[in-house]
């Protein structure tokens, strides 16, 4: 009995622990308190949001020990790349390259010049970024930057091949398509080597295989070699079953191909991938609504077409003053030449095909915003200046003109103008 009575009290004294360090956990969760490693655990489970306030605090322990940060910079960036995962993930790429664009002014300021696979990383990571501003150009200047590092160390890792797909993205939104392709070939050959055959895989075993397959599936796209690019999309799509691709990515392959069965006027086809796409993020809405106003006006649909319409210009107008309200003039007008287009486009085209109110009422209002959003933003700053009686405003206002220009036409170096940017 006595027995019995000493493993009843062990128990109730185990529960008590446990119970107490739930209580403990719970509270460290709330107030900030979590080590990076609980918060790593946390984000590998999906719960990113339970630990942002302690990335956050941990993000400001960091940056406010500036002289002993040289040392703990692997840790820091550890950090930045959590929160800055998240929010891109969400699709707000305004604080995404805010916590980018601080931890180089950071390592700037410190002199720091190492070459670890997350420095490399932290290149590879603003690039994507300005490739979301539809920057290509100063987004080829990070990736470059990320491939001489890697260069030196000699490093072929998958993250190498991965940056390479990056770079032959970019060059594919620049129409340059000879180089994209010189760049995805380097990739396919590199996995190949250490990874077996790309193509005739049916179990795959790591992210960078799709990732690879979507490069190069998009460059045959623009490529108008259509038959192997739905090849490669169909063999994604079939992956999937067994491997959960990524959502965003997966989002992405359901378009591309919607695309390729419109080209061929395959829309019923068509219009069933697009409808499978369930991603959320604002620029896959805006993306998935585009195209479906334009299967719906080329079948016919012409209700459909101006209710997609509708929901494409509100999903643009968020991504637009998303961009706007946060960025640079420059990234302000790199990103709107393309988007700006698109908006006309689709508005005066189904307008002009469906003759519907609706949407002529949304064509109009979508050029009254078109017209007014670079020039308003632009003259509104510029009225501010002029107008004030402060010299060092003014001042201030002509160095940045100084600062754009040279942003703009004289500096390629991706470094140089970081430092710029913070001047």
């Amino acid at each position: 009995m006595k027995q019995i009575t000493t493993i009843l009290f062990l128990l109730l004294v185990c529960l008590t622990i446990s119970s107490q360090a739930t209580k403990d956990y719970d509270y460290r969760i709330k107030n900030g308190k979590l080590t990076y490693k609980e918060c790593e655990i946390l984000v590998e489970s999906g719960d990113t949001k339970s630990a942002l306030p302690s990335l956050y605090n941990l993000l400001e322990e960091y940056e406010n020990n500036r002289p002993f940060i040289y040392s703990k910079m692997e840790d820091y960036l550890n950090v930045v790349f959590c929160l800055e995962e998240y929010y891109n993930g969400i699709g707000d790429l305004s604080i995404s390259y805010q916590l980018l664009d601080n931890a180089f002014e950071l390592q700037r300021s410190i002199s720091y010049n190492k070459n670890t696979p997350l420095d490399r990383e932290l290149f590879l990571k603003r690039g994507r970024i300005e490739s979301s501003l539809k920057s290509y150009k100063d987004a080829l200047n990070y990736y470059f930057t990320a491939q001489m590092m890697c260069n030196v160390v000699n490093d072929k890792s998958d993250f190498y091949i991965g940056l390479l797909c990056n770079i032959s993205i970019a060059y594919q939104n620049i129409n340059d398509l000879l180089m994209a392709k010189i760049y995805v070939e380097e990739a396919k050959d590199l996995y190949e080597k250490s990874h077996g055959k790309l193509f005739n895989i049916k179990e795959v075993k790591d992210d960078l295989q799709p990732y690879i397959l979507m490069t190069y599936g998009q460059l045959c796209f623009m490529m108008k070699n259509w038959t192997d690019a739905e090849k490669i999309y169909t063999f994604l799509i079939e992956i999937h079953d067994n491997y959960q691709i990524d959502k965003a990515a997966l989002s992405i392959v359901y378009n591309n191909l919607s695309q390729i069965l419109l080209l061929q006027n395959r829309l019923n086809e068509s219009l069933f991938y697009l409808k499978k796409i369930s991603n959320h993020h604002p620029e896959v809405d805006c993306l998935v609504y585009q195209n479906l106003a334009w299967i719906h006006l080329l079948l016919g649909n012409y209700i459909d077409a101006t209710a997609c319409l509708k929901q494409f210009n509100t999903a643009a107008r968020k991504n637009v003053a998303r961009v706007f309200s946060t960025f640079s003039e420059m990234n302000r007008e790199n990103y709107w030449d393309q988007y700006g287009i698109e908006m006309v486009g689709l508005n005066n085209t189904v307008a002009y095909k469906t003759q519907n109110p609706d949407a002529i009422i949304q064509a109009y209002n979508n050029t009254l915003f078109c017209k007014s959003l670079l020039l308003g933003t632009t003259s509104a700053l510029k009225e501010y200046i002029s107008d004030s009686n402060d010299p060092k405003l003014k001042q201030n206002y002509n160095e940045y003109l100084k600062y754009r220009e040279s942003l703009s036409y004289k500096t390629n170096d991706s470094i140089t103008k970081e430092k710029i940017a913070h001047d």
